[in-house]
């Protein structure tokens, strides 16, 4: 048996050994205390790790600790993108959203989790009674818009932000985002996306993408993540 296939095989058995911890925080620091993860950077709501195996076994093991962890895999988030080696995963846990994204190219495999705090769902209004006729013209607050969320292939339009987070998780897109956006997240391949306005941060964790922001709509610069492999990201 070959040394490689040695190191995947105690890697594997290793993570599917990890007990559950169904109180753990979610903060996921925990992700880098796992034989074969090793932390490489840590950012605000980013974290980079450097994976020793095989990706996908060690990939598999760490979906199987987050579940014995009390998190949940969104099913509908989480894909294998076969062309550039990659896994992807959603997984939340109370207010907490995590994304993880491993790409492994040649003998170099990485793993990129970002988080964010999602609001709770509201819980059932009591009944109210009847307002008096003077706060009747009191107009109800807007409900928060969802995030913009493409994960198909192809996509091309102009879409609003409205204030709201967007992430870019298929390949070959062209966007044009408007309207003010809270921050940019960009895990596909070869998508080309413009901001025209206003925006917090742009992280870019794909390979060949384009991403260009308006000057005019920030006067102070975004936050700039550029992980992936031959992607720019460009003011204009």
């Amino acid at each position: 048996m070959s040394l490689f296939r040695v190191v995947a095989c105690v890697l594997g058995t290793a993570l599917l050994a990890v007990p559950g911890d169904a109180s753990s925080d979610t903060d996921l620091a925990w992700v880098g205390t796992l034989p074969g993860f090793a932390l490489k950077d840590k950012a605000s709501g980013e974290t980079s790790y450097m994976v020793n195996g095989d990706a996908k076994q060690a990939f598999d093991a760490l979906a199987k600790s987050l579940t014995e962890r009390g998190w949940r895999i969104e099913p509908g988030k989480s894909n294998t993108v076969s062309l550039v080696s990659a896994q992807r995963m959603t997984a939340t846990k109370g207010d907490v959203e995590a994304f993880f994204h491993m790409k492994q190219a040649a003998i170099i495999t990485k793993l990129i989790v970002t988080t964010r705090t999602v609001a709770p769902a509201p819980a059932p209004a009591a009944a109210a009674k009847p307002a008096p006729a003077a706060a009747s013209s009191t107009k109800a607050q807007p409900a928060a818009l969802p995030p913009l969320e493409f994960y198909d292939n192809g996509i091309r339009g102009s879409y609003r932000c409205e204030g709201r987070r967007v992430s870019v998780n298929g390949n070959a897109c062209e966007l044009t985002l408007e309207g003010a956006c809270d921050s940019l997240s960009v895990t596909g391949n070869g998508n080309r996306v413009r901001v025209l306005a206003q925006i917090g941060s742009i992280s870019v964790l794909g390979n060949q993408n384009s991403v260009a922001w308006s000057k005019a709509g920030n006067p102070k610069p975004p936050r700039v993540s550029n992980l992936g492999s031959g992607s720019s990201v460009n003011a204009e």
